[in-house]
């Protein structure tokens, strides 16, 4: 089973391509239409309000959340054998000492798609930024009216 975190991506995502593998793949969001879109792409949605319920069965989570989100109470409910991989940008949105009391292996991994992937990361972070100030002039426009 699979657990990610984090912002919402509308760019290549690979959670598909894991879940075909046979992953049992689980999607946190908090906004309604971001939940509507995981179970779209056939993956299993659940909201953050939930998230100590949705980690007792987990083996990877993957977390994007660039502020605290895997706390010490989040942690207490994985099973020992679960990996974390924290994507956000530093410190991260783990409880990185929590997880090393618990024996919970904890990796900080920021910035890993610019360094595994830079041309990628930088042409989806520029499609990102079109995408916010597009949303940003259409919001402008409506206020305007």
């Amino acid at each position: 089973m699979r657990c990610r975190l984090g912002a919402w991506t509308r760019w290549h995502d690979r959670r598909p391509d894991v879940a075909a593998l046979g992953a049992k793949v689980k999607v946190g969001a908090r906004r309604s239409e971001h939940l509507a879109r995981i179970t779209e792409m056939g993956l299993v949605p659940f909201h953050l309000n939930d998230l100590e319920k949705e980690v007792r069965d987990i083996d990877v989570c993957i977390n994007t959340v660039p502020h605290l989100i895997v706390t010490a109470s989040v942690i207490a409910k994985m099973p020992p054998h679960t990996l974390i991989i924290d994507l956000a940008s530093k410190p991260g949105g783990t409880d990185f000492r929590y997880a090393e009391k618990r024996g919970v292996k904890a990796i900080l991994a920021p910035g890993l798609p610019g360094i595994v992937a830079p041309k990628t990361a930088g042409q989806i972070i520029a499609n990102v930024l079109a995408q916010l100030l597009y949303a940003d002039l259409q919001k402008r426009e409506e206020n305007h009216a």
